[in-house]
């Protein structure tokens, strides 16, 4: 049961859903610093985005912050 819930939890994660945090002030007025957002995968493979969606992407590594 354990096996079949982490499979599922995966896939879903993979391909379905998968959550995001926000991690500067990039998004204010719309979202603010440590909000979380729920993203789904599958709404753009039937339809466009449209106006005011929140777009999420893979940022370039020149873009990523190293501490």
């Amino acid at each position: 049961m354990l096996v079949v819930a982490v499979v599922v939890a995966v896939v879903v994660r993979a391909f379905i859903l998968q959550t995001f945090w926000i991690p500067s002030q990039s998004m204010e007025n719309t979202l603010l610093i440590n909000d979380r957002v729920l993203v789904n995968k599958l709404v753009y493979a039937y339809r466009s985005p449209h106006r005011g969606e929140v777009a999420v992407f893979e940022p370039p590594p020149a873009w990523r912050v190293t501490s």
